[in-house]
């Protein structure tokens, strides 16, 4: 038996507006940034901030008012005064302005309280000759065991305009806001107003989306003071790229500003696009914009912008941003920690060459970019609680997958047009230029010397022809110091490239000292174990021990199954050792479609547990002049990438096809498989090196992305041939096709 005593609810802290407030909120620049998107909210189009001191050493008060709606009483009742209010998620646009709201947990008024002791809020309708006036003490919050409820705020009724010490309020506009912020808690210097305007900044997209709502600063700081905005620097990048996702269709540009050419993808399905997400985004519709703005980017100079006011501004706008309905989300695109949300920084450390190098990864300090969401169209990219990021959901990983697409085929481009212009002027011709430069000055000198010989002493007076042949000299001597400094600074870019050539050949050589000793040393303890299993198996099938049923049959398998793995590592270990054998390193002439089979011979065990059915069909006679290594690298990077394209593919389905065939006086080899295929557009990028396709769930790049750049580098430079890629081949998966001349046999 139960008898109903009473029905409670719950109670709230008075404490609890603290932890929401000066608790959640990580900074002051944070807490006026939420104030400000509540004016944004309103309609305004304007918002002065004025910073106001009772001494000249700092600020004390801070004023922000707005030209925006206003509330009524019954709004602050019924919105403001209630934490967490809903009435922005039920309504979504604002009353006249007709914008997606910015905040709607209803939680960003608190982060007042991390700014000041004391708040005081006017408001006013337009229709209402008076306006409300709110007070909040919050020191009321602290230190009390009251519940919420009973902690009380003053609420005024008066007359229009009002008068203070602050000026005067409503101004020429008949409606808006006006929050009082006294007893400032930090210390308001002048480098934390410069802080202060670099963020108000980036708070509203700079990239043109938005031109109805201005933010002004006034302070006793010349510096500081005015409206606040971003640069036209970006008119001067030397590439732009736009991206958008529309339902699972990709589309991208990419722009070369010197001369205006432009690199397209259109009309991508997005399982296409990104094969290690899922078949649909999750993240709703994108719309992504970037520009490229290194140092000597065209234009630059004739602003004159100086290095020092490029470094300041790129230090301003830098990086990746993503901007909510035109206000920025926090902390994306900020230098540090998780504001390099797409690791740009940890790829350019990776990969640190330039442009022209093979495998250049831009840098956050390069670029300025934003990625464009909306509270409606992206309801599954929810804002945490505090302000400070977005919820790492599926769909925010898509989102981060798309964005590194977009870049990784930025990168592609910048790479190939950097190289084609690098391309027109070689080494020979600059040092024929130098030489042709010297040539002609040492003409003009011995002619000017055979000019003053040839003169009497009366024509030698005659200087000014002479001076005239001295200017001429100086000409040709500063065109040869010319010549020489381009020589020098290409000389210098080959021999970085080289250094880098050589840093990747000295790792790969390290790896490949450990695979040798690894191997050495599977084989022995490989060829013990198994020699250990094959004589327990004798034993027990001679009948030395017994097992009663069922655990003989399950012995009797695990024994096969120790025999058969053991045998795979001990085979597979014998044919990596076999290729630092000196004559696979000679050139000689090779047999492609036999080296194919005893490779994949090899490999079968691997590719048996793993339900791969494999096949290799040779139509005629394949021998070529090559190194057998090569060979056979090239048929194990294939066949690994195949395992893994292959590893979501269904049983049954899993297929790779090796057809080799003579054509003319060329090996042709077609390589394919039923795998997930290649990313769209990415045919020749997988060449690259550091380029990988091959993203974790998160959207992370995983692999070394040297594979297929360590293929294509020994067919250019070992065999004369030639590989390409097909994204869809004649298998439903990625297919190479590798044409090797037939010479030297």
């Amino acid at each position: 038996m139960k008898e109903l005593i009473d029905e409670l609810p719950f109670e709230i802290a008075a404490r609890l507006p603290i932890q929401l407030g000066r608790q959640s909120i990580s900074s002051s620049l944070v807490a006026i940034c939420e104030l400000i998107k509540n004016s944004y909210d309103a309609d305004s189009t304007k918002v002065d901030l004025e910073f106001i001191s009772k001494d000249s050493q700092s600020y004390d008060t801070l004023v922000i008012q707005d030209n925006g709606e206003g509330m009524s009483y019954e709004d602050i009742q019924k919105n403001w005064l209630i934490i967490g209010t809903s009435h922005k998620t039920q309504y979504e646009i604002s009353k006249y302005g007709n914008r997606v709201y910015t905040g709607a947990k209803g939680l960003g008024r608190l982060g007042a309280d991390r700014l000041c002791r004391k708040l005081i809020m006017q408001t006013k309708l337009s229709t209402d000759p008076f306006l409300i006036e709110l007070e909040i003490e919050w020191h009321a919050y602290e230190n009390t065991d009251k519940p919420l409820s009973q902690i009380k705020h003053k609420i005024y009724k008066v007359q229009s305009p009002a008068s203070d010490e602050f000026g005067s309020f409503p101004k020429q506009q008949q409606s808006g806001t006006r929050i009082i912020l006294q007893g400032l808690k930090d210390n308001w210097d002048e480098k934390f107003l410069k802080d202060l305007k670099k963020e108000l900044s980036l708070l509203v997209s700079p990239f043109k989306e938005a031109q109805d709502f201005q933010i002004s600063i006034h302070s006793n700081l010349h510096e500081v003071n005015g409206s606040v905005a971003s640069s036209d620097v970006v008119d001067y990048a030397r590439w732009y790229v736009e991206a958008t996702l529309d339902e699972d269709i990709v589309d991208a540009s990419f722009t070369y500003g010197p001369d205006g050419r432009k690199f397209e993808l259109s009309k991508i399905v997005w399982r296409d696009w990104a094969k290690d997400r899922p078949e649909k985004p999750s993240s709703g519709p994108l719309r992504f914009k970037m520009y490229f703005i290194p140092w000597d980017a065209p234009g630059l100079k004739s602003v004159d912008f100086s290095r020092r006011n490029w470094r300041d501004f790129m230090d301003a706008n830098q990086g990746i941003r993503i901007y909510r309905d035109h206000f920025r989300v926090r902390p994306y695109g900020e230098p540090t920690g998780r504001g390099d949300w797409l690791d740009l920084g940890i790829r350019r450390a990776k990969s640190p060459g330039g442009v022209k190098q093979g495998g250049w990864r831009v840098g956050p300090h390069q670029v300025i970019g934003a990625v464009f969401i909306g509270r409606r169209e992206n309801h599954l990219l929810e804002d945490q609680t505090n302000r400070e990021g977005i919820v790492e959901s599926d769909a925010f990983f898509d989102m981060r997958a798309f964005c590194t697409k977009v870049i990784q085929h930025f990168e592609h481009y910048a790479h190939l047009v950097a190289k084609e212009e690098d391309s027109s002027t070689t080494t020979e011709d600059l040092k024929k230029s130098a030489k042709d430069a010297l040539d002609q000055t040492t003409k003009v000198v011995e002619d000017l010397k055979e000019n003053i010989r040839k003169k009497t002493p009366e024509q030698q007076d005659n200087t000014p022809d002479l001076l005239n042949r001295i200017v001429d000299v100086e000409k040709k001597l500063a065109e040869a110091s010319a010549r020489s400094s381009e020589l020098e600074a290409h000389l210098e870019q080959k021999a970085e490239e080289l250094e880098h050539e050589k840093d990747t050949l000295a790792n790969l050589a390290s790896l490949g000292i450990l695979t040798v000793c690894f191997g050495h040393e599977a084989k022995e303890f490989t060829n013990l174990a198994l020699a250990n299993a094959q004589s327990l198996k004798r034993s027990f099938e001679g009948g030395k021990f017994m097992l009663t049923s069922p655990h003989d049959e399950e012995f009797s398998a695990c024994l096969n199954r120790i025999i058969s793995t053991t045998g795979f590592v001990r085979n597979f270990a014998s044919f990596a050792l076999s290729n630092i054998k000196p004559d696979k390193r000679k050139r000689r002439v090779i047999d492609i479609g036999m080296t194919a089979k005893n490779v994949f011979n090899a490999l079968r065990a691997s590719l048996e547990r793993q339900n791969i059915e494999s096949s290799v069909d040779v139509e005629s006679s394949t021998k070529v002049s090559a190194f057998e290594i090569d060979i056979e690298s090239i048929f194990v990077n294939l066949i690994s990438n195949s395992i893994w394209a292959l590893r979501k593919t269904p049983n049954g389905s899993r297929v790779i096809s090796v057809k080799v065939s003579t054509e003319y006086n060329s090996v042709n080899v077609s390589f394919a498989d039923s795998g997930c295929g290649l990313d769209a557009g990415t045919e020749e990028q997988i060449f690259e090196p550091m380029y990988s396709t091959r993203m974790d769930r998160k959207g992370y790049v995983e692999g070394t992305g040297m594979g297929l750049a360590i293929v294509k580098s020994f067919i250019d430079n070992h065999t004369d041939g030639d590989i390409t890629a097909i994204a869809k081949g004649r298998l439903g998966g990625a297919e190479f096709n590798i044409k090797l001349p037939i010479k030297g046999i």
